[in-house]
């Protein structure tokens, strides 16, 4: 019986050793320092990988603050742990600001995917206005992408490339999975074109939102 109980213990050690070396070789292990920092007041950990992704990409320190909505509608919604966010234009975050415009096939493919991206901290930034900490979030659970579109577009023949639209939402896909990570970032999605987007906007993103 102690031979058995001591060969027991000894299959329960290696299996932690395992366990953790396959934890942190995947990334999933934070440093206790850095979890007990995002984990105090006042700290946005997520955030922060929002705002140092903006900086090295544009050189922007701070993000220009949120407009209320113009209309008899809210940025974002929540309904238990989920948050609805509204359609999100591609801000652009240097000079004077404003929204990135344009249409497929005038935009280059590298500019749509641009302002899905744009669009996406947008939406993230309706969800920090509404929840006050991105660390809440437990998983993208949707994203919708709608890209500006002439009228005679087709996403076959008159695109830059064969299947731009989907290809210009992944610019917020792949931002989201950058910021969330592959468990909590990657998920469904629809997207398609539309003639004429609002003041013009490029794109236009909406998200939903599982939330803790």
């Amino acid at each position: 019986m102690k031979r058995f109980s001591l060969k027991l213990l000894l299959v329960l050690l290696v299996a932690g050793t395992f366990s953790s070396i396959t934890l942190a070789s995947e990334g999933q292990s934070l440093d206790s320092a850095e979890r007990n920092r995002c984990r105090r007041p006042g700290v946005d950990c997520v955030f922060e990988k929002v705002e140092a992704y903006v900086e090295a990409r544009y050189g922007v320190t701070s993000l220009p603050d949120l407009a209320p909505p113009t209309a008899n509608y809210v940025n974002a919604s929540q309904a238990g742990e989920i948050v609805f966010i509204s359609s999100a234009g591609p801000e652009i975050l240097t000079g004077s600001g404003g929204f990135l415009k344009g249409e497929l096939p005038t935009l280059s493919l590298a500019t749509a995917q641009e302002a899905a991206m744009l669009s996406c901290v947008r939406g993230l930034r309706f969800l920090k206005s509404t929840i006050g900490d991105l660390d809440r979030v437990d998983h993208i659970v949707m994203v919708t992408g709608t890209v500006n579109v002439v009228p005679t577009y087709d996403d076959v023949t008159s695109g830059p490339v064969v299947g731009a639209l989907g290809k210009t939402v992944d610019g917020c896909s792949d931002f989201l999975v950058t910021i969330f990570g592959p468990e909590a970032g990657k998920h469904a999605r629809s997207s398609g074109g539309k003639v004429a987007l609002p003041f013009n906007m490029a794109t236009e993103i909406e998200l939903i939102v599982e939330i803790n």
